[in-house]
């Protein structure tokens, strides 16, 4: 069989790198033009570098979808919302993100290391009136799904008003029975000051999310909602089921 021997004289991968840096330009909207106007922060632009790079979006098949971009989180807010909120400046670059679920609108959380019941509460108290039904959260919610004391993390959270629909009227018990992921109590007190702080409006203004990723002491389960013109925080039986009762679903790496 006679072979053809092929050249390369290093076209295909001139080509190769011209298209990715068309990509790149496509994907970010001239993203070098953006930098040199000021349009774009530095963390931001780096951490959408490191998406590439830990190929946790796509930049060749499709550039220009929204789908693409949903998984890179606008930094620029976070570091504000976390300055004017606790007084951090915060560096969430290499935290890892979660893939965004296709069907739904969802919310992402970037929670950083160290954050606790208290501080979360504490700058909710600041912006609205508060209750919850004990002085110290951190000591009273020591089992929680995903914790802070680990290093920064992000999830994503279900984008509605009220808590999932589709989960009413399940105990904490069916819950962990079926194996779903839900908020923690800090995730729920951490999204109640982000849609304020977006909105100025509040979550679960007819129903109440179960927080079935924390348990309190001796074994109860939190639950938060907006209630008397109050943000609310207390507890209930791991049992108690009601249709008002419902957690949100959340998706971690």
């Amino acid at each position: 069989m006679k072979t053809t021997k092929v050249v390369n004289d290093g076209r295909d991968e001139e080509n190769r790198w011209a298209l990715l840096r068309g990509c790149l330009d496509i994907r970010f909207d001239g993203i070098i033009e953006r930098v040199k106007k000021g349009d774009l922060n530095h963390a931001t632009v780096m951490c959408e570098l490191q998406a590439i790079a830990e190929k946790r979006v796509k930049i060749l098949d499709h550039p220009e979808t929204d789908q693409d971009r949903s998984n890179i989180p606008d930094l620029e807010w976070w570091r504000k919302f976390y300055l004017q909120h606790f007084n951090f400046n915060l560096n969430f670059i290499r935290t890892q993100v979660p893939i965004k679920p296709m069907d739904g609108k969802w919310r992402l959380l970037l929670i950083m290391e160290g954050l606790t019941n208290n501080l979360v509460y504490n700058a909710c108290d600041k912006k609205f009136p508060c209750y919850k039904y004990i002085d110290d959260l951190d000591k009273d919610v020591p089992k929680n799904e995903r914790d802070s004391k680990n290093g920064n993390y992000a999830i994503w959270v279900r984008n509605t008003v009220e808590a999932d629909e589709v989960h009413m009227d399940k105990s904490a018990v069916m819950i962990a029975k079926e194996g779903l992921k839900t908020e923690t109590l800090l995730e729920r007190m951490l999204h109640e000051l982000v849609y304020f702080t977006e909105t100025s409006q509040h979550l679960d203004v007819s129903n109440v999310t179960l927080c079935c990723g924390s348990r309190v002491l001796p074994g109860g389960v939190p639950y938060i909602d907006w209630c008397d013109g109050r943000f609310r925080v207390s507890w209930d039986g791991t049992e108690h089921r009601d249709e008002l009762m419902r957690p949100r679903e959340v998706v971690e790496v």
